[in-house]
């Protein structure tokens, strides 16, 4: 998978926790249909699985590839000040 800004910030969204795709679009301040294909292409590269329903709403969590990528993707990026 290539790398994405949004895909990356999607990662970091859910390290901590699962979430569903509305609290994620809310979170960032995206289109649901844009946070929409990027999990699909989170979900096909093995970085992020479903981990349970409530109702209506799917909530996704990060596998352990998707935090080894994540891991990745921050060593490179320089530290920000303060």
């Amino acid at each position: 998978m290539r790398g994405s800004a949004t895909r990356q910030k999607l990662l970091e969204a859910i390290k901590a926790g699962s979430k569903n795709k509305l609290q994620l679009a809310n979170e960032m301040g995206l289109d649901w249909k844009t946070v929409d294909n990027h999990v699909e292409m989170l979900i096909n590269a093995r970085l992020v699985e479903e981990s349970g329903v409530e109702g209506t709403a799917r909530y996704y969590s990060i596998t352990e590839n998707g935090r080894r990528v994540l891991v990745l993707l921050t060593q490179g990026e320089p530290e920000k000040s303060p």
